[in-house]
């Protein structure tokens, strides 16, 4: 007897080799995030290291200003208010780079030596209107709004008054020195 030998045939499945279209879009969306997470985390770290400068700071160190006040440093409406009974008030143009520095530095060199001399920055915004270069200037006034300054002034005030108005260098330097050799 013959036995019949029977073959047994399995279908086999056959994977498709190529990817169905969703997989693909899914796939092409999972690399495109992971790249552009990627660059959004590149860029905040050079963000932080390189322009705000705040991320790898260490804490130890930190930088602060310290606020100054410079109560020598007045305004055209303080010039009469002035505790001292008799003082110099020196108003010049300080954004001027040349005339500036030298009455910046004719000012800090009296300063030092104690004589009550305060400063005017004719160049800032609450000054300004009382500094005009080619006006007519002012030299009897007896209120801080009667004052007109065209130049670098040096006013000595002595009880509320004006006693001298110089705006001559050499005669400025000369009055301070002679003030000075009094002290």
């Amino acid at each position: 007897m013959k036995k019949n030998k029977q073959k047994f045939y399995s279908k086999e499945i056959k994977r498709n080799k190529q990817m169905n279209d969703d997989y693909k879009k899914f796939l092409a969306f999972i690399i495109v995030s992971v790249v552009v997470l990627g660059l959004l985390g590149v860029l905040y770290l050079l963000n932080g290291k390189y322009v705000t400068k705040d991320l790898f700071q260490d804490d130890s160190k930190t930088t602060t200003t310290e606020v100054s006040y410079d109560p020598t440093l007045l305004s055209v409406s303080q010039l009469f208010t002035v505790k001292d009974d008799e003082y110099y008030v020196m108003m010049y143009d300080a954004s001027d780079e040349i005339k500036g520095f030298l009455y910046d530095n004719l000012v800090v060199n009296f300063k030092e030596v104690d004589i009550p001399l305060y400063s005017i920055d004719m160049s800032k915004a609450m000054n300004k209107k009382y500094y005009n270069v080619e006006g007519k200037e002012n030299t009897k006034f007896t209120k801080y709004d009667e004052l007109v300054v065209t130049r670098p002034t040096l006013v000595h005030i002595k009880k509320g008054k004006v006693v001298e108005y110089v705006t001559d260098l050499d005669r400025m330097v000369k009055l301070l020195t002679e003030v000075r050799k009094e002290d």
